[in-house]
């Protein structure tokens, strides 16, 4: 009878060790940045990453003025020239996400821009860094 107890507060005590390390690497593995972003006809870089290896991003807008799509980029620097790695575009009207993937090495940023250059354009960001 008492074996059995040892072996049930053993498996408790496993299973809880495994449990704080499932969450807490879940916790981490993750990066997010939180902002907000306004420009009228001009893009707008809104954070620089350095040393990554094959970035995986989502970008989260939210929109409060404006009704022009955000072209979303994840540009690279290549020489000391931003070059645009892989670009998607999010609406301009209501919240969206877009995912940027790009298999490759450097120093990132993301930058926010639009094809109307007279349409003023605020609202608030969520970068998460996978």
């Amino acid at each position: 009878m008492l074996k059995g107890r040892k072996f049930k507060g053993m498996m408790v005590m496993l299973l809880s060790v495994c449990l704080v390390f499932v969450f807490s690497s879940s916790v981490f593995a993750a990066q997010t940045n939180t902002g907000t972003y306004s420009f009228t006809g001009k893009s707008e870089a809104i954070i620089t990453y350095t040393n990554i290896t094959n970035p995986s991003i989502n970008v989260t807008t939210t929109p409060t003025s404006g009704t022009s799509d955000l072209i979303v980029q994840l540009q690279q620097n290549i020489n000391g020239t931003w070059t645009n790695a892989v670009s998607s575009w999010n609406s301009g009207t209501t919240t969206d996400t877009c995912a940027l993937n790009y298999n490759g090495t450097g120093t990132f940023r993301i930058v926010f821009t639009t094809n109307n250059n007279t349409s003023t354009l605020q609202g608030s960001y969520s970068i998460t860094k996978w």
